[in-house]
């Protein structure tokens, strides 16, 4: 980490765990919601397990087969963007 910013990598995990964690919550909650439905509380409570899906593929992935991370796209540094504040650059770039 040279220059005081984070690789891109870190944001590619960050808003991968975040999307995961919401629709887990989201999902969650509308369980608890439908508690007294016993048909689409069940629904709701066996799709919370989906969010899960992502990050145990990815790990599997990168501990057993390594060279298939090679195939994944990597955003560049070399982008141009013309957001003025350093702390939306990243936001800017990533959008543009």
């Amino acid at each position: 980490m040279s220059g005081g910013t984070l690789p891109d990598i870190a944001f590619f995990q960050f808003a991968l765990m975040l999307n995961a964690i919401a629709a887990f919550v989201v999902l969650y909650g509308l369980a608890i919601y439908y508690r007294r439905q016993p048909l689409q509380h069940a629904r709701y409570m066996g799709c919370t397990v989906f969010p899960l899906f992502t990050p145990i593929t990815d790990r599997l992935i990168y501990a057993h087969w390594p060279s298939l991370t090679s195939l994944v796209p990597r955003s560049t540094a070399s982008r141009s963007c013309s957001c003025s504040a350093s702390r939306w650059r990243t936001a800017c770039c990533w959008l543009s």
